[in-house]
C-alpha cells in the first residue's frame, strides 16, 4: 500500500511526540529532609558555663577528742559563735578521778625519789670514808634512777589525764555559724564522732566538678560571673584552687571560685552557674562532629541556602568534646547540615529543613 505525504507527516509527528520524555522535577515530598543548626556569633559561642554548688570557705565538723556522755549543749543550730566559745561539754567525773589518782601516785613517786636520792648520797659519802663497798653505790644509783624514771612517767600520764579533762569541753575553732547538730544531750558518744558543724556563711565559694576534657578551660586567678535561678543580679568570683588529681569515684577535678561579692539570697548548698568568656579563634565556629565530612582530602560542611546544598571547605582549628571548631567561608546565621551531609553535593535540592538544638 502506498503512503500518502499527509499520512507520513502525521506518523512522523506522532513518533516525535512519543520520543520526547522530559523527567519532571522531584516533588518537595520526595526530597530528603535534613537537620540543620544556625551558626551564632563566635564570641557568643565562646561563653563557658559550668554548674556548681555554693560552700562556705571555712567549714568543719566538730567532735570531741575523747569518748563520754554529753552533759550539755551550749548552742543551737543557727547560732553565731566566736572563736574559743564553749559549744558543748562531756561529763568529766571519770576524767577528774583519773587526774586525782595520778596526782597522788606522783606525790608517792616523788617521795620515793627523794628517799632514793638521799640513800645514794649517804652511800657515796660512806664510800669516800672507806666505810662501805663500791657495790652498794651501784645499787643506790640504780634505785635513784628508777625513782627518777617513775616520776617522769607519772608526770606524762598526769598531763595526758589533764588533757582528757580539757578535751571534755568542745570550743569553736573559728568564728562562724552553727550549721547542724548531730547528737542530743545525755547521749554516749565515741571519740571523733561528729557533734556540730560550723561554717562561715559570710565568706562563700563555688565548687564545680570539671571533666578532664574541659580542664584546660580553667586557670588559677581567672574571673567568672555567678548566677542562679530567678536571680536578677550576678556576682563576681575568682578561681583560687584547681585540683591536680581527680576524685577517686567521680573522676572529675574540682575547681574552687571565691565569691568577691555577697548576696543575702546566696547560702551554702545553693546550686549556681558560673559564666565567663572563653578563648576562641576569630571567625571560627564550633559544630557537632557529624556536621564535618572528609572527602577528596578536604574537610567540608554543607550549607543550605535558598533550598539548595552547598559544600564549603573548612579547616579544623580545635577539637572539643563532641565538637569540632572550624574556619572557612562561614557567617553567623548560616544553616549547616548536621546529619546526612555526605549525601548532599553542591546544587542538590533539599526537602524539609528542621532546625535542631545545638
Amino acid at each position: 500500500m502506498r503512503k500518502t505525504p499527509a499520512l507520513s507527516l502525521l506518523i512522523g509527528l506522532t513518533l516525535t511526540g512519543c520520543s520526547h520524555n522530559d523527567t519532571p522535577p522531584p516533588s518537595h515530598a520526595q526530597l530528603r529532609p535534613i537537620n540543620v543548626i544556625s551558626l551564632t556569633d563566635p564570641a557568643a559561642s565562646a561563653q563557658v558555663r559550668f554548674s556548681g554548688v555554693v560552700e562556705a570557705q571555712q567549714q568543719a565538723q566538730l567532735s570531741f577528742k575523747v569518748p563520754g556522755r554529753v552533759g550539755a549543749l551550749s548552742v543551737k543550730v543557727g547560732d553565731w559563735v566566736e572563736a574559743g566559745q564553749l559549744l558543748a561539754r562531756l561529763e568529766d567525773h571519770d576524767y577528774a578521778l583519773t587526774v586525782a589518782e595520778l596526782e597522788a601516785r606522783l606525790a608517792e613517786a616523788k617521795a620515793v625519789q627523794a628517799l632514793a636520792i638521799s640513800e645514794r648520797s649517804r652511800v657515796e659519802q660512806a664510800i669516800r670514808d672507806n666505810a662501805m663497798a663500791d657495790v652498794n653505790l651501784d645499787r643506790a644509783r640504780s634505785g635513784a634512777a628508777r625513782a627518777d624514771a617513775a616520776v617522769a612517767v607519772l608526770k606524762v600520764n598526769l598531763e595526758k589525764a589533764r588533757d582528757g579533762v580539757r578535751y571534755t569541753e568542745l570550743r569553736a575553732p573559728f568564728s562562724g555559724q552553727i550549721g547542724q547538730r548531730f547528737i542530743e544531750p545525755h547521749e554516749l558518744i565515741s571519740e571523733g564522732q561528729p557533734i556540730l558543724s560550723l561554717h562561715t556563711p559570710d565568706a562563700l565559694q563555688v565548687v564545680v566538678d570539671v571533666p578532664e576534657s574541659r580542664l584546660e578551660a580553667f586557670s588559677k586567678g581567672q574571673q567568672a560571673t555567678v548566677r542562679w535561678h530567678n536571680s536578677a543580679q550576678s556576682l563576681k568570683s575568682v578561681a583560687t584552687e584547681i585540683a591536680s588529681q581527680p576524685h577517686p569515684l567521680k573522676r572529675t577535678y574540682s575547681a574552687t571560685f571565691e565569691l568577691i561579692d555577697r548576696d543575702v539570697d546566696l547560702h551554702p548548698g545553693k546550686a549556681v552557674q558560673l559564666h565567663w568568656q572563653g578563648t576562641h579563634e576569630p571567625s571560627s565556629f564550633c559544630l557537632p562532629e557529624s556536621a564535618v565530612i572528609f572527602e577528596q582530602g578536604l574537610n567540608q560542611v554543607v550549607r543550605v541556602s535558598v533550598g539548595e546544598a552547598q559544600r564549603i571547605p573548612v579547616s579544623v582549628v580545635r577539637q572539643e568534646r563532641n565538637h569540632l571548631c572550624v574556619q572557612g567561608t562561614l557567617f553567623s546565621g548560616d544553616r549547616i547540615v548536621v546529619a546526612g551531609a555526605h549525601y548532599l553535593n553542591t546544587g542538590d535540592a533539599v526537602g524539609t529543613i528542621r532546625e535542631v538544638a545545638r
